[in-house]
């Protein structure tokens, strides 16, 4: 029978929380040079990836040699661990399964090993929970999320429209780099007179797109053209003013105004699109669905002629076997009258001679 490996739930535990911070670490270092941030700024980002990594990577080892009986490890939830084996290196894919009744899946280390990645992979493609993997991305995100605030601080606030907006401290240091562009370096009488310059920026400006997963919110000051990101949770992550090199700024305004409507037209078209998509999708899947049904009713015509061909199989052995018995039995009464034969007739010998 199938068995789990017994891992302490403790051990699991941590496992669990380091995998998802070496996963929202490194989202949070793309996420903060796609900001802007030069590797210099991303430092303590990146210092932080490096002790989550070692961290994740020494509680997977200590799962690894824990894994003694069995080739998988059940986290709870749907989530499963897999030792995989290639090229003399043991690893550990974790996904969502929506069950683990797979043929070939569970291995006895006493008398088996395990496969590859890519073996596991098409073993389990059609079993995969994609609606927990979905719940998963948006958690790391979540977590993205906070590990930004924690590296970006936020020590001042805004008040616009009835709502309160964080300002971190990489906008102050972004708005005396590129908007206000003064060499001197930021201290407590300039700093405050940056707030108050971005604080009339932003208070100037308005909602302009969305991206895709809806925690980034583009304001833009139309004033200055000046761009504000900022987290569905009201924290103004970075600000910078679009430039593409022409002699004057009003030709950058106007080829950033273009360039955004271009992609809010583009954007429309897409959700748009996106909305025939779903709907043929959804057709689709329900003529998948009904040709499923169809398939199951003939799969089951089948059966049913099967066990009938399996019932008429047997009676047809049982009634070879009866003739077979019926035969056993003459052979035994043949048998008997020979002996019989034998005992009274054993000196009779008769002899057939043609000639004369």
């Amino acid at each position: 029978m199938a068995s789990y490996a017994k891992i302490d739930k403790k051990l699991k535990e941590q496992f669990w929380t380091a995998r998802q911070n070496s996963d929202a670490i490194s989202k949070t270092l793309s996420k903060a040079k796609s900001y802007g941030l030069t590797e210099l700024e991303c430092q303590p980002i990146i210092i932080k990836r490096f002790e989550i990594e070692k961290e994740f990577q020494d509680l997977k080892n200590q799962i690894i040699e824990e894994c003694v009986i069995s080739n998988v490890v059940d986290f709870e939830n749907g989530w499963y661990g897999i030792l995989t084996y290639e090229k003399s290196k043991t690893n550990l894919m974790v996904v969502p399964l929506k069950d683990v009744e797979i043929e070939g899946l569970f291995v006895d280390f006493n008398t088996g090993m395990a496969k590859t990645r890519n073996e596991y992979s098409q073993l389990i493609a059609n079993k995969l929970d994609n609606e927990t993997l979905f719940t998963y991305k948006n958690q790391i995100l979540r977590r993205q999320d906070e590990f930004l605030k924690e590296f970006f601080g936020c020590e001042n606030e805004i008040q616009y429209e009835g709502q309160v907006y964080k300002l971190t401290s990489h906008c102050i240091r972004r708005w005396k780099e590129r908007i206000s562009q003064t060499e001197s370096d930021i201290n407590l009488d300039n700093r405050n007179q940056i707030v108050e310059e971005i604080t009339t920026s932003f208070k100037n400006s308005k909602l302009e797109y969305i991206g895709d997963n809806c925690n980034e919110r583009f304001f833009l000051d139309k004033n200055l053209m000046v761009f504000f990101v900022v987290s569905e949770d009201n924290v103004i992550m970075s600000l910078w003013r679009n430039t593409y090199g022409f002699p004057h700024e009003d030709i950058d305004a106007a080829s950033t105004l273009l360039v955004l409507e271009r992609i809010k037209q583009t954007k429309e078209k897409f959700l748009q699109y996106n909305v025939v998509c779903s709907d043929k999708i959804a057709h689709l899947k329900s003529k998948i669905s009904d040709k499923e049904n169809e398939i199951n009713e003939v799969n089951d015509y089948i059966q049913n002629l099967l066990n009938k061909k399996n019932v008429m199989e047997e009676e047809l052995a049982d009634l070879k076997k009866q003739i077979a018995d019926i035969n056993e039995q003459v052979e035994k009464q043949h048998e008997q009258l020979k002996y019989e034969e034998g005992f009274l007739f054993k000196s009779h010998k008769v002899i057939c001679d043609d000639q004369v």
